[in-house]
Parts: C-alpha cells; structure tokens; sequence
C-alpha cells in the first residue's frame, strides 16, 4: 500500500474516532445526570445579603427595619441549616427561582454560591435562575456605620460564572438571556427561564419589579419544548415572575408583562406544572384551561423557611409543602444565640410586626388616632398577613364570618377601604385543596 494512501486512511480513521469521542463527550452530559424517581426541593427569593456587607450601624439598621418582613442578620445561619438537611436527606437537588441576594450584590452572589458549593461536593444539583434583585441593581450597597456606599454590581456573565454550579447542567443554553434547559432524565426536562428586564451596564436606579419574556428567549423556550414533546419528556418550568394572578388587589409587577403568550405556549405543549416566586406569599393555582399549575415558593429569608419537595416518577408527579427547622439545627450546631434557637418564633414575630406597622401607619394617615382601635386593627393585618403569605389561610366560611366579626377588621372596614379591600383578597374560604399536596398523573 503507497504511503500517501495509508496516511489519508489514518486520517480518515482519526477523524472518525474524533467524531466518536465528540458524541460520547456530548452523549455523557446529556445522560451524566439522568436519576430514576428524583426528588427536588423547590425554594425562592432567598434575598441573601453578605455579612461583610454591613456591621451593626445606624444605617443597617434602618435597611432591617424596612426589609418587608425578611429576615437579614442570620441569614447565613438559616441558609447552612438548608445545606446540611440537604446533605443528610440527599434530595436530588435544590432549586431557586430567583432574587437569590437581596439587592445584587455581587459579594452576596459569591458568598451565596460558596454556602451552596458543598451540595454540589455531594453530587446534589443546585439549579438557580435569576429574580429582577439580582442583575444590574441600581440598590447594591454596603452598609457601614450610619452611612451606605455602593458596592459592586452582578452582570449577566457574572451571574453565569458565580453560579457555574448550575449552568454547567444546561444542556441548551439561551443565547438571549439566562434560561437554559436542564436534562432531568428519560421523563422529564426542565425548563429555568430568565423572565427579567435588566441592562447590559450598570444601574444606577432601583430594579425593574416587572417581568417580560424577550422575542428571542420565547422562540427559543417554544424549541426547547418542542424537543421535549418529540422525545416524549414532560417539561417543568421554573422562573422568578408570576405566570397567572395570585391576587386580585396584588398582582402589578408581579405577574409577567407577556404572560398570555407564554400560557398560550406551554398548553399547546401540554405543561402541567410552572413554579415561580417574587410575590413571596405561599400560593398555588389553575389556568382557565385547568391544564396548568402554578406553585408560588414563598420568600425563605421570610417566616416560616419553607420550600417544596418536587418528586418525579414516569407515572407521576408530586408535590409537598415542606419547612426547614432552623432551631433544631442551632441546637444541634451548639449555638447559644436565643433568636438561633427560637428562629421559627423569631422570624414570624418580625413577620408580623411588619404587617402591624403597614396598618398603623395606614390608619393614622387616615385620621384614627384612637389607641386601642389602632392596636386592634394592627394585630387583625399582622396575623392575616402571616396565614395569607405562609399559605395557612385554607378558611371555612364560618371561621371568614368570624373573621370578619372581629372589632379589628371592622375598626380597617370604617376607616381604610384600600386596606379593607387587601384583607378581603387574601381572606378567601377553601377552594384550593392541593396548596401543600399535589398529584399530576401523566398521560
């Protein structure tokens, strides 16, 4: 056999063995995380800020004290007891749907994304995708003393390169955006979608609460679920912004600008289930086609620490209201700080404090100055806001007529109708039997 023969058959056989090795290396991402029955806890809006971001100054102070009910000193605390209940029950993974740090701060990313590095040691997924806090936040600060400074901002290639523990598991990528499409196993595939408007250089306003799905990112979505329709997989979808209306007084800049279109996509290609967060309140419901479900996560810098437990099998699909117990955790840790041992308590007392003040101030400004009418009304907004945004508020009808005899709700009824027409859109009677326990059978 001539030379130049041999040397052109050596070539061709390389470039077959390439081509071979090429598919394997391709073939071992898609199929290096496939589980049979996996399991997901599913969490939100951990608004995380880092400790080194502030002391205890005039002018943090100030930030925990309009905070809207988070929960910002022991947050690191809280988010370790996630970790290590994690390792020790092995979920298959964790997922965040958005507003990770508190206002983008991109030590806050980091530190996060360091918190949350043992799970991925332990083969356990973390899978994230940005909140309208987390990109291009005009709000990052550094809070010092009784003064705050700006601290460094989180772009869009930051964000993808501090959470390389989740974007490695993208087997499609937008180029558009920060969506991408996770290959769970031979049933199913998941669909992290960036719902946020943010710019390409840094703010120097506050972020956009609105929500709006690009031109290009929802071509892109409608491909990923066709893939997923021809290869037989069901398509779970997870996102910062709200797809329906949660509430009838509040819902502007929660719900997606384009949300419409984004429905109309997913039934036309059968999804069942879309999680989301941002409005921070615990709630689940139907689409007008019955076809899809929507399961808000809460805040979990908020009351409660709560998350969902998402298992996966071929023949269906469950969900479970779950809470992490931050107390047990401080015990067992050897900690001594009394709000670390009595977080639970700690955390809704602030909750509810917070509500009290909304109704205080509310009230004065319309005129009541009256003491005991205001206490009242304050302990009647406090309490409905704690079982409204925990999602404890399955009421009867004779328990809302209670409710509604109670001289609280009837001192906000004289005197604030826009806060008398709040508390009637989150006093509802039950009509919601799978807030905590969902079962989709697939067809």
């Amino acid at each position: 056999m001539k030379r130049k023969t041999i040397v052109i058959l050596v070539s061709c056989l390389l470039i077959v063995l390439g081509v071979a090795l090429t598919n394997s290396l391709f073939s071992n991402k898609e199929e290096k995380n496939l589980v049979i029955n996996p399991v997901y806890w599913v969490l939100s809006d951990t608004h995380f800020i880092s400790p080194e971001l502030y002391d205890t100054g005039e002018a943090f102070e100030k930030i925990k004290k309009t905070s809207a009910g988070k929960e910002l000193e022991y947050q690191k605390e809280s988010l370790q007891a996630l970790v290590d209940t994690a390792l020790k029950e092995k979920p298959t993974g964790i997922i965040i749907t958005g507003d990770l740090t508190l206002n983008g701060e991109k030590k806050s990313a980091e530190e996060l994304a360091s918190i949350l590095y043992p799970l991925e040691e332990n083969n356990i997924q973390c899978l994230v995708i940005p909140g309208n806090h987390d990109i291009q936040d005009g709000w990052a600060r550094e809070f010092k003393e009784n003064t705050s400074v700006k601290s460094s901002q989180i772009s869009a290639a930051d964000f993808k390169k501090i959470f390389d523990i989740s974007y490695k598991y993208g087997t499609q990528q937008d180029d558009s955006s920060l969506s991408y499409l996770v290959n769970v196993n031979e049933d199913y595939q998941f669909l992290m979608i960036d719902t946020n408007i943010y710019s390409k250089l840094e703010s120097t306003t506050s972020p956009r609460t609105k929500g709006e799905i690009k031109p290009e990112t929802m071509r892109w979505i409608e491909k990923q679920l066709q893939k997923g329709q021809e290869n037989q997989k069901e398509t779970v979808v997870f996102m910062h912004h709200n797809l329906l209306k949660h509430n009838e007084v509040v819902y502007e800049g929660f719900v997606l600008n384009n949300n419409a279109e984004l429905q109309n996509l997913l039934n036309e290609y059968h999804v069942s289930l879309v999680f989301s967060g941002h409005i921070h309140a615990k709630s689940v419901k139907k689409d007008k086609t019955q076809q899809i479900r929507e399961v808000v996560s809460p805040s979990y810098s908020m009351t409660e620490q709560l998350y969902g437990e998402l298992s996966l099998s071929s023949q269906k699909i469950s969900y479970n209201k779950k809470r992490i117990d931050v107390d047990s955790w401080a015990k067992k840790e050897g900690l001594q700080d009394p709000n670390l041992l009595n977080y639970r308590e700690f955390t809704k007392n602030l909750f509810v404090d917070d509500g009290e003040k909304m109704a205080y101030g509310q009230l004065i400004e319309n005129g009541l100055y009256v003491e005991e009418d205001l206490d009242e009304a304050a302990r009647f907004v406090g309490q409905a806001n704690w079982r409204y945004f925990t999602g404890n508020n399955e009421l009867s009808e004779s328990e809302i007529v209670k409710l509604k005899s109670d001289k609280g709700y009837q001192v906000i009824k004289e005197w604030s109708p826009e806060l008398n027409k709040y508390l009637d859109s989150i006093i509802k009677p039950v009509g919601n039997p799978d807030m905590f326990n969902i079962e989709i059978t697939r067809k």
